[in-house]
């Protein structure tokens, strides 16, 4: 006999010291030596009788070959693997089934909550339209952010950076920055919210307009435009339309020149050191997309200053000498 006998029925039913034991009439004092090898009795009894019920019933077992004991013992294998095949595919179908199941409610479940989001390179405007049928135009350097599965039933979106929308008539409308909130029904309109500066242009319909902690906000109708300062959200005169920067036009009412140069940076993807330069500097004006040496004319003259490249897209402004 082998030394070790597989636990395994069809295993131990193919070893030659229990074939035979069987073909001896399986003599009781034997049986002890397959007990003692840590083998369960109840394995001993399928094994026997699987390799009785492969005899001929009007035969003697022991009168059978072995050849023809191990052919009947092959075949019954085969029959029995291709039950365990059957029954290891069936299992490995529910399996799979279940694992699509999951993944499938997992789908849902992220697309119902997953973020679509939006992100506009230097030098580059992008139109986007929205599942509710309102439609944006991002400006350069932008981030936008929205629940897509939901838009719907929830106008909501996050924006960092500059982006003028025109709304449908639905549920409110509502755009959130790192400064403020918009809160719309139907309109168009311009909101621009970069580091600490926080500005909102109504063109059509109304808005409301509200700081970060919501303790001040302005009613915006057609025309008007409004500012953050010192944590307040106010009303300006803005007698230009912000939304000109979609055309390739930007705007500037007394803002800081290093808003502006930041401006062109964006717009004409380049690098601007203004380090040497005052930033309490206003400027009231515009720029023009094109061709930089106009946009660099328009800012500069008439604040008298100068620039000149020092590299591959990269230049200084500093005081005209």
């Amino acid at each position: 006999m082998n030394s070790e006998i597989p636990y395994n029925v069809i295993d131990l039913s193919m070893d030659d010291s229990f074939v035979r034991w069987v073909r001896s009439g399986c003599p009781h004092n034997e049986l002890q030596d397959f007990l003692d090898k840590g083998i369960d009795i109840s394995k001993i009894h399928e094994a026997r009788d699987l390799l009785e019920s492969l005899a001929d019933h009007s035969e003697k077992y022991p009168e059978k070959s072995a050849d023809d004991l191990f052919d009947r013992i092959n075949n019954s294998i085969n029959e029995s693997e291709k039950v365990i095949t059957i029954s290891r595919r069936r299992i490995i179908y529910l399996t799979v089934s279940a694992v699509a199941a999951c993944l499938l409610v997992l789908f849902m479940f992220n697309t119902w909550t997953s973020t679509t989001t939006f992100t506009t390179p230097y030098a580059e405007n992008l139109n986007v339209d929205l599942p509710d049928g309102s439609s944006l135009v991002m400006n350069s350097d932008s981030d936008l952010d929205f629940k897509k599965a939901e838009f719907k039933s929830s106008r909501v979106l996050k924006l960092d950076g500059e982006a003028f929308f025109e709304v449908e008539k639905g549920n409110p409308f509502v755009v959130e920055t790192n400064l403020g909130k918009v809160e719309v029904l139907g309109t168009s309109f311009n909101v621009f919210s970069r580091e600490n500066r926080f500005e909102v242009s109504c063109k059509t319909g109304k808005v409301k307009v509200s700081n970060k902690k919501e303790n001040s906000f302005v009613i915006l109708t057609e025309g008007q435009s409004c500012i953050l300062k010192d944590d307040q959200i106010r009303k300006i005169n803005k007698p230009v339309d912000d939304s000109e920067w979609i055309r390739g036009i930007h705007h500037f009412d007394n803002v800081h020149i290093s808003d502006v140069l930041e401006e062109m940076e964006r717009q004409f993807d380049l690098k601007i050191n203004y380090e040497k330069l005052d930033n309490d500097l206003m400027y009231t004006g515009y720029f023009q997309e094109g061709d930089i040496s106009s946009a660099f004319e328009s800012v500069l003259w008439p604040m008298h200053l100068d620039y000149k490249m020092t590299g591959n897209k990269e230049y200084i402004v500093q005081s005209a000498e």
